[in-house]
């Protein structure tokens, strides 16, 4: 077992300009690299590239709403904030935002709400389908 490494700015006393959860953070990702590589966490900047290489992004802009991005276009998708994510109302899943084409039909309702779902799934978020 190595020695833990003392982290740039602490004092004698252990304390240092980050913060507890930072420095277990930084202590923990040398301890599971063989090399002590420094590994940092993944933001949700990571997250959004990840899913608009795949032509589609789903994020709540509000307590009722989930937007749905895909290749340019926009659906706003009615539901309910829970304490742990989103419930998703499907029925709200009608017709685009920039009024072209027309209504949706089954099977792309179904393809745009298993989109939403691993988008918002892939955020940390609970997500429930009504």
């Amino acid at each position: 077992m190595r020695p833990e490494r003392r982290l740039s700015g602490q004092n004698a006393r252990g304390g240092g300009s980050r913060s507890g959860s930072q420095a277990a953070f930084w202590r923990e990702s040398d301890k599971s690299q063989g090399s002590g590589d420094r590994v940092p966490r993944l933001g949700s900047a990571l997250f959004r590239k990840l899913f608009t290489r795949k032509g589609f992004r789903a994020y709540p802009i509000n307590r009722q709403t989930v937007v749905y991005v895909e290749n340019g276009r926009r659906m706003d998708i009615s539901g309910e904030m829970l304490a742990d994510g989103f419930q998703v109302y499907v029925a709200s899943i009608v017709s685009w935002n920039d009024g072209r084409g027309g209504l949706i039909d089954e099977a792309e309702r179904e393809r745009i709400t298993q989109n939403v779902k691993a988008s918002l799934e892939s955020q940390g978020m609970h997500v429930v389908l009504d």
